[in-house]
């Protein structure tokens, strides 16, 4: 995979503080004009699916709503779909609302003629019409779609990860029957490896575009990738293959030390992937911080017999979205 050329030491954030300098008001979206895009209402996921939640800070929470609805809902294709967008970065803009349906290419489907129902009995209780819809949406959000900015061709690139992840499943599945020990020191080291690349070449994608749109210096520019990427790592996201009780402490502790807000349709959310290389099981999981509560919670996972490719396409939304996560906060 291509590396930028312009500095080796972007990659390596290890040993340095989170910086965030006064020179980065260049990206706290002081160049972005108001969004003439008409205000979403939070309408997603619908009320059917969030009335399923078990806790009342899970369905409150709206970002954490419309994730889980993502991964796991019969009514959502998730797709690798990447058009050229022209408002990119009103995730950093000043006052920018933090929902993720903004920043999200989702789109509704027309209805099936099949699909509509030639019944009028009425059904008792709550609908907000989107129950028996169909949706489509790009795993990547707005911000990792096409600009007139683009440096990595970003679309390309991930293909190449989609193709390396699945790759990584396949031989996991194949070798674990004959040389286990072997599977699981395979699945643990090359599935972390790859993720944590995968997600440092979103943050370069990212940085090298939004700088070229604001004609950012070198200096600036570079600030600006290490606080993204430090951000992520010390606010956002862990991936682990230790044991579960190690995870999820690690888990907590991430999730206590992002802000407890008092709103619940902006609490910030955080990013888990733990990797059960004896089981084969790889977790995804999701912690929310609250004032009144901080919990932790399964949201996807994958284990022997599902499909890889469903999943693979799952796991790099998944860390997409941790990505927006930490854009939408880290300033």
């Amino acid at each position: 995979m291509n590396s930028p050329s312009d500095t080796e030491e972007f990659y390596d954030c290890q040993g340095d503080d989170t910086f965030l300098p006064g020179k980065l008001s260049l990206f706290k979206g002081s160049l972005l004009t108001a969004n003439n895009a008409p205000s979403i209402n939070p309408s997603l996921p619908p009320s059917s699916f969030k009335n399923t939640f078990r806790t009342k800070v899970a369905r409150e929470c709206h970002n954490y709503a419309l994730l889980l609805w993502l991964l796991n809902s019969e009514q959502v294709n998730l797709t690798y779909h990447s058009d050229y967008q022209v408002n990119a970065f009103q995730v950093f803009k000043h006052n920018e609302q933090k929902l993720y349906q903004r920043h999200l290419d989702i789109r509704q489907m027309p209805l099936d003629i099949g699909d509509i129902s030639m019944d009028a009995t009425l059904v008792p209780g709550d609908t907000d019409g989107f129950d028996t819809s169909k949706f489509e949406c790009s795993i990547y959000p707005i911000l990792l779609q096409k600009t007139n900015y683009d440096h990595f061709q970003m679309d390309r690139l991930a293909e190449d990860y989609r193709s390396q992840f699945v790759k990584i499943l396949e031989n996991f599945e194949y070798q674990k029957v004959k040389h286990p020990k072997f599977a699981m020191l395979y699945l643990q080291q090359n599935l972390t490896l790859l993720t944590r690349a995968y997600i440092r070449d979103l943050f370069y994608d990212i940085t090298f575009k939004y700088s070229s749109w604001s004609s950012a210096g070198s200096s600036e520019k570079v600030h600006l990738l290490k606080s993204l990427q430090r951000y992520h790592k010390e606010h956002t996201f862990i991936i682990s293959h230790e044991t579960i009780a190690s995870f999820t402490e690690k888990l907590d502790h991430l999730t206590c030390l992002n802000y407890a807000s008092s709103d619940e349709i902006n609490t910030t959310l955080t990013y888990g992937v733990w990797i059960d290389t004896e089981r084969g099981i790889i977790l995804l999981c999701n912690g929310i911080a609250h004032t009144w509560d901080i919990m932790q919670i399964p949201s996807y996972s994958y284990k022997q017999s599902d499909d890889i490719t469903a999943f693979v396409t799952k796991y790099m939304l998944f860390c997409n979205m941790s990505a927006l996560e930490t854009c939408m906060w880290f300033l």
